[in-house]
């Protein structure tokens, strides 16, 4: 074969790896990279941060609203297959425990503290932007308060339609006599006279693990129970112990009260 016929093959072949990487390109562009752009614009299925934005436009506070991926119909089905014929979450306490326990990782303190609305999205939820539109649209129709968009979890039944999924704080009160409407902006005003104390010198994040070891310790089973609150009370006192914070001394300097109401 002459010097000329190899110089041919060589630009054929550079030639060829050349449209190959293009094509490739062009591929990974459109299956990855394309649809999002298409889906942050033009999204219709749940709506889209652009349509959202444009309705809602900047505000002090906005609300974001999460909903599930396809984990749900694992939940209400056993085995991960069909679509919710299996276990009902009302009857399986397996399936429960499964829904509680993502329900609580969503929703931890910590997690909403550090995190905005959209960097909450992952694996397990996604945002609903349409709903989130549908939601500042009641408040400024004084339809509800925006207090009332606090933490709502909704659960959807196939015989019962949309629940509200109880937050196990007000479990817990209840299982103890105690009215879960009584006083609730006083409490609320002593958790972020907490909250505000413990900032004040540096230790926010105590905060938020104090709030976690409670909303765990009053969702296991057997419910909050005075055996479960003292095993909670213990573990709160050693958290802030190990930071060098007496916790009831630094309640009861904060707030007034003595930090039994804490637990």
């Amino acid at each position: 074969m002459s010097v000329e016929h190899k110089s041919v093959y060589v630009r054929l072949y550079c030639d060829a790896d050349r449209r190959v990487a293009t094509f490739s390109l062009a591929l990974v562009l459109v299956v990855f990279v394309w649809p999002w752009p298409v889906e942050f614009a033009l999204g219709r299925t749940h709506g889209n941060p652009l349509r959202w934005r444009r309705r809602v436009g900047f505000r002090d506070k906005e609300m974001y609203v999460r909903r599930s991926r396809d984990w749900d119909r694992k939940l209400r089905n056993g085995h991960g297959h069909g679509d919710g014929d299996g276990a009902d979450v009302l009857q399986s306490a397996e399936t429960r425990a499964a829904l509680l326990a993502l329900v609580r990782q969503a929703t931890s303190p910590m997690l909403q503290h550090e995190k905005t609305g959209y960097l909450t999205m992952n694996g397990e939820w996604d945002l609903d932007w349409e709903a989130m539109v549908t939601a500042h649209a009641l408040v400024d129709r004084k339809d509800m308060a925006l207090d009332a968009f606090r933490a709502v979890v909704l659960v959807h039944h196939v015989e019962y339609g949309w629940m509200a999924l109880a937050q196990p704080r007000d479990d817990a009160a209840q299982e103890a006599g105690v009215p879960v409407d009584v006083d609730v902006d006083a409490r609320r005003q002593q958790v972020f006279a907490f909250r505000d104390a413990l900032a004040a010198v540096g230790k926010e994040d105590l905060f938020f693990r104090w709030i976690e070891i409670v909303q765990y310790e009053s969702t296991q089973p057997g419910g909050f129970g005075p055996e479960r609150q003292v095993d909670a009370a213990k573990k709160i006192r050693d958290l802030f112990s190990n930071e060098g914070i007496d916790f009831d001394e630094f309640w009861k300097e904060s707030v007034g009260e003595d930090a039994e109401a804490s637990f």
